[in-house]
């Protein structure tokens, strides 16, 4: 007799992660894009997954020209992370996430991008923004230092849908973060 379990795993057919990572990365761009620019289309996964440093760093990236009032500047590392059922993160332990964390701060200073926005899809669980800007429009879930430049700084993870169900400017601080003024 066939347990039940077993047919479930018959008819599925194995996803390539680097597919999986990159639908993840599309998808995450446009929602990401449609949040902070009101267009899906502004932010675009770059076709090199990040590997190639044109203008900006990162997976998800400007691909439109910017909006005159972000003075030509983007500001943003954002990294996109998929699966890692093993890896999700708690109070405890978060040694992937702080290796992604450390990556992307390394190549946030090629371009200034000084706001570090790494967002992780694990395995059925809620999709989580963890990122170097403590805001003050939603309470984080859990924060844990991490050594970058021979400092200790803080990061804080959020739940990506809590953080897009706010207006990005009030989350953000649009002017502060563009301007570097209120």
């Amino acid at each position: 007799m066939i347990k039940r379990r077993e047919i479930r795993g018959m008819n599925r057919k194995k996803t390539n992660p680097k597919e999986q990572g990159n639908r993840e990365e599309r998808k995450q761009a446009k929602k990401l894009s449609k949040w902070m620019f009101g267009d899906e289309n502004m932010l675009k996964k770059q076709s090199d997954s990040g590997a190639l440093e044109i203008i900006w760093s990162g997976d998800v990236v400007p691909m439109k020209q910017m909006p005159d009032e972000w003075n030509k500047r983007w500001p943003f590392l954002m990294e996109v992370k998929n699966g890692y059922k093993k890896h999700y993160p708690d109070f405890w332990r978060h040694t992937q996430l702080t290796t992604w964390v450390k990556k992307a701060h390394k190549e946030s200073k090629t371009h200034n991008q000084n706001v570090l926005f790494v967002v992780t899809q694990f395995f059925r669980k809620t999709a989580l923004v963890t990122t170097n800007y403590c805001t003050t429009a939603l309470p984080f879930q859990v924060s844990f230092p991490v050594e970058l430049d021979e400092q200790w700084k803080f990061m804080y993870v959020y739940r990506l849908k809590d953080m897009m169900n706010i207006d990005f400017r009030e989350v953000f601080h649009f002017n502060t973060l563009i301007n570097g003024s209120k």
